[in-house]
């Protein structure tokens, strides 16, 4: 359980708050998924406005609003051309099937690793691209965060801003296993200090944000 004026955990038999001394008698319980020192309760006022992440835990909440932004826009072009994200869904799966051929074929010889190292990137453009299709946003490290819009034009973005609490730098962090993998926007001063991060608050990427 956890009190509503500063979020921190309690026992059932606690009548006051530990750590801000707040009464507890009144305080409604609900069940909560803990990100560092804040919780995230999806049943109550939780709001995402523009580039503002605001986790409250109720409406008279006066817990500070993280601000985020991409600092840094870079699309992705070919011979001038804007990639597009259904291109590398069609040219990973491409490449695995003609790499796949070749190392059949070329077993014996040493260009068998050259064929390797193409079908191991292809299979990352065909994620990357199926990923876009799907989420138009996907991250391959805590470095590289690739984004796409409603086009399907496809870019290589940075995501930051201040802590409000620390004035810390917030970067983008995934947290969990693979398979149930989250992103979180976490304060590179103190840890403890972390949102969770929904891409759509953002809008899209455009070559405008670039220039």
């Amino acid at each position: 359980m956890y009190c509503t004026h500063c979020s921190a955990s309690h026992e059932e038999l606690d009548r006051f708050c530990r750590q801000c001394g707040q009464s507890l008698a009144a305080s409604p319980q609900h069940s909560f998924v803990n990100y560092g020192d804040h919780s995230f309760n999806a049943g109550q006022h939780n709001v995402f406005t523009g580039n503002t992440i605001n986790l409250e835990t109720d409406r008279t909440s006066s817990e500070p609003q993280a601000y985020i932004d991409r600092i840094k826009t870079r699309p992705l072009t070919v011979a001038g051309h804007p990639v597009k994200a259904a291109w590398l869904t069609f040219s990973g799966a491409l490449g695995i099937v003609g790499s796949i051929a070749s190392i059949w074929s070329v077993w014996q010889s040493t260009t068998q690793y050259f064929w390797i190292f193409v079908m191991g990137f292809s299979m990352v453009t065909l994620l990357v691209g199926m990923c876009l299709s799907r989420h138009r946003f996907t991250r391959l490290s805590h470095f590289l965060t690739i984004e796409s819009n409603k086009a399907g034009d496809v870019f290589l973005t940075k995501i930051e801003g201040r802590c409000p609490k620390c004035d810390g730098v917030l970067k983008l962090r995934d947290i969990g296993e693979k398979e149930h993998r989250t992103t979180i926007v976490r304060c590179t001063r103190n840890p403890a200090h972390s949102w969770l991060f929904d891409p759509t608050i953002l809008g899209e990427p455009s070559v405008e944000d670039s220039n």
